[in-house]
């Protein structure tokens, strides 16, 4: 008996010793995360990081743009606004430029980390899957593009989680309904800090009375084009309801933009830039020439 018992005894010692050890390694390994994510976050927050929505007025009102490694929200009713039409061609040009403290610089490669991979982005939206003419048109590269159709609010919810936690995505947009409550997106934000990236939800208007953590928060409607502009005008009323840091003005913003590039700045806008610039030559060879090299510039040709 004497000796069972100190077998008993010693296997529990051994037990303990080894729990002991474990609890030691999980500590170790979270306080690992834990200066990982202070590290990403310090490096995000460090930068000022901005992703420029395309408006320098939108831009100035929200301290440099959309805010990187944070929730963005936007409430629209419903589709048609033309607020994501408005919107993502300002996340093409971060892509292509790959350059300052834009949404393309916001995650860095460290030491012992993968070698670098071009950065997704996601889209997750349940009935409404992009339209690759347009992306293309507006400088996506498709390749780059991750579509996902979460069959229900579970699956939205995981999607959205992965999509902002996994450090794969620099971008992830989705239409968020008001089904999503301040608790999971307390946990989106999170994620968004910890990887650097940035979210933009799309959310039905009755969202604005609820609490969200988001950065920045819009309420945009669409806006009919004035009668003398063309077809190919839009117009789009953004109101400033929250953004971190930043006073919101009190007034909308009214943003205007063309569907067609060439249709930025009018044909005699560039006329009469370039004949005020050119009012000491009389070449008219010359004053031609000039005039199709201010066009080229202000359409960025």
């Amino acid at each position: 008996m004497k000796a069972a018992d100190g077998i008993a005894r010693e296997s529990g010692a051994r037990a303990q010793l080894r729990r002991r050890v474990e609890l030691g390694q999980l500590r170790r390994a979270l306080g690992e995360m834990e200066t990982r994510h202070r590290s990403r976050a310090g490096d995000a927050s460090a930068r000022g990081a901005f992703l420029p929505t395309g408006f320098a007025e939108l831009d100035e009102a929200l301290g440099g743009g959309w805010h990187v490694g944070a929730l963005n929200e936007v409430l629209v009713e419903g589709p048609g606004s033309g607020a994501l039409e408005a919107f993502l061609p300002a996340f093409a040009r971060a892509h292509e430029a790959r350059a300052g403290p834009a949404l393309a610089r916001a995650h860095e490669v460290r030491a012992g980390d993968e070698a670098a991979r071009p950065r997704l982005l996601a889209w997750i939206h349940p009935t409404q899957p992009p339209y690759p003419p347009a992306l293309a048109q507006a400088g996506f590269d498709l390749a780059r593009w991750l579509v996902v159709r979460p069959r229900d609010a579970r699956d939205q919810a995981w999607a959205l989680d992965l999509a902002l936690r996994s450090g794969a995505c620099d971008a992830v947009v989705a239409a968020v309904s008001a089904a999503h409550g301040d608790v999971a997106l307390r946990r989106l934000q999170l994620a968004a800090e910890a990887t650097g990236t940035l979210a933009l939800f799309v959310r039905p208007p009755r969202c604005a009375a609820a609490p969200s953590p988001a950065a920045v928060r819009l309420r945009a409607t669409a806006r009919g084009a004035p009668p003398e502009a063309r077809a190919t005008r839009r117009r789009l009323e953004v109101e400033v309801l929250r953004c971190r840091g930043q006073v919101a003005p009190s007034l909308p913003l009214l943003l205007e933009w063309s569907r067609d590039p060439l249709d930025e700045p009018a044909p005699a806008a560039l006329r009469a830039r370039a004949a005020a610039a050119n009012d000491d030559r009389d070449d008219g060879r010359d004053d031609d020439r000039r005039w199709r090299g201010v066009a080229r510039r202000a359409l960025g040709a």
